[in-house]
């Protein structure tokens, strides 16, 4: 084998290594389902990251009972069920669920209620789906739009996996 010919194998290998990841990435766009889930507002400027929407859901912070274990970075999967014309959380699960659609994220913190008689602690939870960059203009009049609230259009895969489409 010739050096010409090495250096096509390498660089064909780098190529079909860059188009699976991008594949990867963008699966959820191609064969995901659609949901939609309420938005608040948050701040979207980031002077290293750029022009942004930040979004918080609904679904970004869920109570459970403070005798349920869960940790903190831990995977967790959210199963969503329709509500009118978004979907709201239906429970959360330590394993994939069987039966509805679900949403998969991180537990980012977990905040402990101390008062007495209050048997609850609230997870805030991250899906990946928490920022929308977007041209300096356009993040302006999303972040106007969504004052009193919105809906964010998510197109979702049977793994939980999710993407932010538009927000409305």
């Amino acid at each position: 084998m010739n050096n010409k010919t090495k250096t096509l194998i390498i660089l064909g290998f780098w190529l079909v290594l860059a188009f699976i990841f991008v594949a990867a990435n963008e699966k959820v766009f191609l064969f995901g389902e659609e949901i939609r889930l309420k938005v608040k507002p948050v701040d979207p400027r980031d002077l290293l990251r750029g022009q942004y929407v930040a979004l918080k859901y609904d679904i970004s912070e869920i109570q459970v009972k403070k005798s349920e274990d869960f940790e903190r970075g831990k995977t967790v999967y959210v199963s969503l069920k329709e509500d009118g014309k978004t979907c709201t959380a239906q429970g959360i699960h330590k394993i994939k669920p069987s039966g509805n659609p679900y949403i998969k994220g991180k537990i980012d913190f977990i905040k402990h209620n101390y008062r007495q008689n209050v048997d609850y602690k609230t997870l805030s939870i991250e899906y990946g789906i928490e920022n929308l960059f977007t041209k300096e203009k356009e993040a302006k009049n999303i972040e106007k739009r969504l004052q009193n609230g919105g809906i964010a259009v998510i197109k979702l895969d049977k793994s939980g996996n999710a993407k932010v489409l538009r927000v409305e």
